[in-house]
C-alpha cells in the first residue's frame, strides 16, 4: 500500500507543480490546493496507520498497536488550515474577476 500511496503523492505533486508552470490565477489556485493535498497524503503515509488499532488510554499493550493521535491532529489541522486557503484564495480570484469587467 506504501507503494502505491507514493506514486499517488508524486502524481499529485507533478500535477501540481505542473499547474503552477502554467499560466493563469485559477490554474496557480488549483496547483496550491493540489500541493498542499498531497502533503496531506505524505503525513498520512508516514503515520504507518494500522488496522484496528487500541486508545492508548484503556488497557496495556504492546505499543505497536496503540493509535498515535498526532498524525491524526496534524491532518485534521492542514485540513482546516487548507480549507480556509482556498476560500480565501477563490475569494480573491472572484474579486479580481470582478474587477477586470
Amino acid at each position: 500500500m506504501n507503494f502505491v500511496a507514493s506514486i499517488g503523492v508524486a502524481v499529485i505533486f507533478g500535477c501540481g507543480f505542473y499547474l503552477m508552470l502554467k499560466a493563469g490565477l485559477i490554474n496557480r489556485v488549483l496547483a496550491l490546493l493540489l500541493i498542499s493535498h498531497g502533503a496531506n497524503l505524505v503525513l498520512i503515509c508516514m503515520a504507518q496507520l494500522t488496522p484496528y488499532p487500541l486508545p492508548p488510554l484503556l488497557q496495556k499493550t504492546a505499543l505497536g498497536s496503540l493509535a498515535n493521535p498526532l498524525p491524526q491532529a496534524l491532518i485534521l489541522t492542514a485540513l482546516v488550515i487548507g480549507f480556509a486557503v482556498a476560500a480565501l484564495l477563490w475569494a480573491l480570484v472572484l474579486r479580481l474577476g470582478k474587477e477586470s469587467k
